[in-house]
């Protein structure tokens, strides 16, 4: 049986996609849950809480919305928007854990190296696919 990364990478995609939009779900409707208390728990300041929960809750399942749709239905541009997730989440858990430091250092590191190396990953992905044959 031959694996193709292309497999791996919709798996990972749609996977990934699917926990940010459960985590999403969780902080709005859950959040005294593990998975709601999770991406709450990144950040440190006294603004946490309220209307800055709602909208880090709509941000992450709009994210997580893209990259589902990504790995259930693969597209060269469905790679191209979960690789400009990815570069968005990493670019703001960067500025957030190392310019503002409103994120703590570990745990804000681990989502912005991830991130990073999972747009490197999606932007490779896309590479692979041919550009769909032109209408006539």
């Amino acid at each position: 049986m031959t694996i193709y990364i292309g497999m791996v990478i919709d798996t990972l995609l749609f996977v990934n996609g699917l926990y940010d939009i459960v985590c999403s779900l969780c902080i709005l409707y859950f959040p005294y849950t593990h998975l709601g208390k999770l991406h709450i728990s990144c950040f440190r300041h006294e603004g946490a809480g309220g209307a800055f929960n709602r909208i880090l809750a709509y941000w992450i399942f709009t994210y997580g919305a893209v990259r589902t749709a990504t790995g259930f239905r693969t597209s060269k541009l469905g790679y191209i928007l979960s690789c400009i997730t990815y570069a968005i989440e990493a670019a703001a858990y960067f500025n957030e854990t190392e310019v503002v430091k409103s994120c703590q250092k570990i745990k804000g590191r681990f989502v912005w190296i991830i991130s990073i190396l999972f747009a490197l990953l999606t932007w490779s992905a896309q590479s692979v696919i041919p550009n769909p044959a032109p209408a006539h």
